[in-house]
């Protein structure tokens, strides 16, 4: 039997999100999501039945979008994980570069090699903190590393063992424990701290947030950003703000010469 897959809508766009913003994209919104984020901006995505088709037709129109990049969203995509897998293996099939936006909560290894998977770890202002299953974030850890080398990722658990780190061995890294941003997430703030890092020998700035599933216990995801990138990051939005700033001064002077002449 031909796969199939409920959709909310099809649609071409901007990427708005990831190290793909910016860029033209062909767009596929699953319908369900089995999460209810309190700020939510996709609701209809799961408020209607959606419409199934098969995924061969879903594919044709996502190429002829004729946009290099694909994202397959949702919702969540995973709740459908045999139409979303088949439609994935079709584009990345026809040359396409493949982003997949997933909520963490279900099984990501099914996911073709080739597709380039952007997971959410919900804080706890989502309402759903917690509901990221540990293995997805272990799977994620084992391919930033090519993938994503300005951010590194690690997972301590209660007893402050390192779990999975993007950059290094965990067997080969010290208790965690006492570190300020762990204890601060265990003690249910959101952990932060600027510390300079003996495994990758650079100024990272550090942030902690807990993460506690029913079924398990508590642990934490750290992510970390060197400082130099943040600091670059700053100064190109310094210099498109101050260029967009000379540009409307130059208007205004223009306009202003323009109107006193008239007078």
């Amino acid at each position: 039997m031909a796969a199939t897959l409920a959709i909310c809508e099809l649609f071409r766009s901007i990427q708005g999100e990831s190290a793909f913003a910016g860029l033209p994209c062909g767009f596929v919104r699953t319908t369900g999501c089995n999460l209810r984020c309190r700020w939510c901006d996709t609701k209809y995505a799961y408020a209607a039945a959606g419409e199934t088709r098969p995924v061969r037709a879903v594919a044709e129109e996502l190429i002829s979008m004729d946009t290099p990049l694909v994202c397959i969203t949702g919702g969540e995509p995973l709740l459908q994980t045999e139409g979303t897998v088949a439609l994935a293996e079709r584009l990345i099939g026809a040359g396409l570069t493949v982003l997949l936006e997933t909520n963490g909560t279900m099984d990501v290894r099914p996911v073709p090699e080739g597709v380039i998977r952007v997971m959410d770890v919900k804080c706890p202002s989502s309402g759903e903190c917690g509901r990221t299953l540990p293995e997805n974030l272990e799977a994620c850890c084992l391919v930033l590393k090519p993938t994503d080398p300005d951010i590194r990722v690690t997972v301590v658990d209660s007893a402050g063992t390192v779990l999975c780190d993007s950059e290094a061995d965990p067997a080969q890294m010290e208790n965690h424990r006492q570190r300020p941003e762990i204890i601060a997430a265990f003690n249910g703030h959101i952990g932060s701290v600027i510390r300079f890092s003996n495994t990758v020998r650079t100024q990272l700035l550090y942030v902690a947030v807990l993460q506690h599933r029913p079924d398990s216990k508590p642990w934490v995801v750290r992510t970390a950003l060197p400082l130099s990138s943040i600091e670059q990051l700053l100064g190109e939005v310094f210099h498109t703000l101050l260029g967009v700033l000379l540009g409307l001064v130059a208007a205004v002077f223009v306009v202003s010469i323009y109107l006193y002449r008239k007078i």
